[in-house]
């Protein structure tokens, strides 16, 4: 998350303003510690399936740190949540704070569009808002379990996570799994049931590419990388939005050399870093030519007209800031 640490920095040495600045801190403090635990938790169960065979111990334990590695998952969400409530000043129930409720979504989209794309443009949020059925399965039905999947009679044993989370629940008389997953075949142990709640064996005679299953170190780290890109692209536009001065509007764009006409409310200098901002429009470049009247000047102050060569097209209404030097 390379833009977490430049908001962290920036929130604690107070170099940004907000009203909230001391909650969101302690927001950012919690989804800092709950990564560390991901991780660790990841990293334990790769240790535990590389240094251990496939068994009822084994699958114990990976059951112990899949259960906190998918809370963790949707705490971290829900400490998003938070961060970007705070930021925009969202008055919206507590309990409604959540990436996953279309309120949440329907609120910041009404306050901060830009921030909205971040978070709900990413290709796999689907796969988050999925983490909130293997969540409510593990603390509400206490029915998900890794598995230990035998691929073919006498085949290599994996220790596995369902594919889908309701894969273990009673639906109808009937095991929820025998509806999506008939090639399989359940060998049962009352002594594994009665010491660890686990059935002993499950065979799968489909085809591999078919399983109801898949490794929990690709689920985890498919988790840890969405959580990642969701956390970055939210900091870097809140640090973007607080570390912005505005400069002027956009009144007019001249395609045909690519110039955009700006009324100033501040002043402009040559190279300054620059982000011009709109409802379609979002880039960041250097103001690497300014003119008045058709002549090129190295400053243009407030009230003045410029023109301003930009590196992409811009609209009517796009406002233009500056940014800080370090800024990126």
């Amino acid at each position: 998350m390379p833009s977490f640490k430049p908001l962290w920095e920036a929130m604690v040495l107070e170099t940004v303003k907000h009203d909230n600045r001391q909650e969101i801190i302690d927001y950012l403090h919690g989804a800092l510690e709950r990564t560390k635990q991901l991780i660790y938790s990841r990293d334990r169960m790769q240790d535990i399936i590389t240094e251990n065979s496939p068994d009822n111990d084994t699958e114990f334990a990976i059951n112990f740190y899949i259960f906190h590695f998918i809370s963790l998952v949707k705490s971290l969400g829900d400490n998003l949540a938070w961060i970007v409530k705070l930021y925009c000043k969202m008055s919206l129930d507590e309990k409604k704070t959540d990436l996953t409720f279309r309120s949440f979504e329907n609120c910041l989209i009404a306050e901060n569009r830009k921030l909205f794309h971040c978070i709900y443009s990413n290709p796999h949020f689907e796969e988050f808002r999925r983490i909130k059925t293997f969540r409510d399965v593990i603390h509400h039905k206490h029915a998900l379990h890794v598995e230990t999947v035998e691929l073919g009679f006498n085949g290599p044993k994996k220790i596995m996570i369902a594919v889908d989370p309701k894969s273990g629940l009673i639906i109808d008389g009937k095991r929820y799994m025998e509806k999506i997953a008939p090639k399989r075949a359940e060998a049962s142990s009352k002594e594994s049931i009665a010491k660890y709640g686990l059935r002993k064996l499950i065979v799968w005679i489909g085809r591999v590419d078919e399983m109801p299953w898949e490794d929990p170190l690709v689920f985890c780290q498919r988790f840890i990388v969405l959580i990642g890109e969701l956390y970055n692209s939210t900091c870097e536009r809140i640090l973007l939005e607080l570390s912005r001065k505005l400069l002027g509007k956009v009144s007019n764009y001249l395609p045909k050399i690519g110039v955009a006409i700006i009324s100033l409310t501040d002043e402009i200098h040559t190279n300054d870093r620059i982000l011009i901002d709109g409802t379609t429009t979002s880039f960041i470049q250097d103001a690497f030519s300014i003119e008045i009247n058709n002549r090129k000047i190295n400053v243009a102050k407030a009230g003045q007209v410029i023109g301003l060569k930009t590196n992409e097209k811009v609209r009517k209404g796009d406002f233009v800031f500056k940014l800080p030097s370090t800024q990126t």
